[in-house]
């Protein structure tokens, strides 16, 4: 079974909490 490596990637961060990254990444942007 091969799978994309780009889909291997849609599926691991589906299931990160990615949105919680984003938007800390963005609130310490916001403060350099």
């Amino acid at each position: 079974y091969n799978i994309n490596l780009r889909e291997y990637m849609l599926i691991f961060f589906h299931c990160f909490p990615l949105n919680f990254m984003i938007l800390k990444i963005d609130i310490f942007m916001v403060w350099l």
